[in-house]
C-alpha cells in the first residue's frame, strides 16, 4: 500500500497537495466532455438518444463524476492527516 510521505517536520508533502490541484484541474478540464456526452444522449433529438427510461439515469453522470472526484480528494486527504499525525 502506498504511504503518503511527509517530511521532518511532520508536515505533509507539498507534491501531495500539488498533485490534488492538478488532478482536480484536469477534471474540470475534462467535465465539459463528460457533459457533452450527456447531453448528447438525452437530447430527444439526438441520434444517440438512449430513451426515456435511461435518459433520467444517463443525465445523473455528471453528479457521480464530481462525485468520484470528490471522494478520491477527501480520501487523500485523510490519508494525508493520518500520517501527517
Amino acid at each position: 500500500m502506498n504511504r503518503i510521505k511527509i517530511d521532518e517536520s511532520g508536515a505533509v508533502n507539498t507534491a501531495i497537495l500539488l498533485g490534488m490541484v492538478i488532478f482536480v484541474l484536469i477534471a474540470a478540464v475534462v467535465y465539459p466532455l463528460v457533459g457533452d456526452r450527456v447531453s448528447d444522449l438525452t437530447n430527444v433529438t439526438s441520434e444517440d438518444y438512449v430513451g426515456e427510461d435511461s435518459a433520467s439515469l444517463v443525465g445523473m453522470i455528471p453528479l457521480f463524476y464530481w462525485l468520484a472526484i470528490l471522494l478520491v480528494v477527501i480520501g487523500t486527504a485523510i490519508a494525508a492527516i493520518k500520517e501527517s499525525t
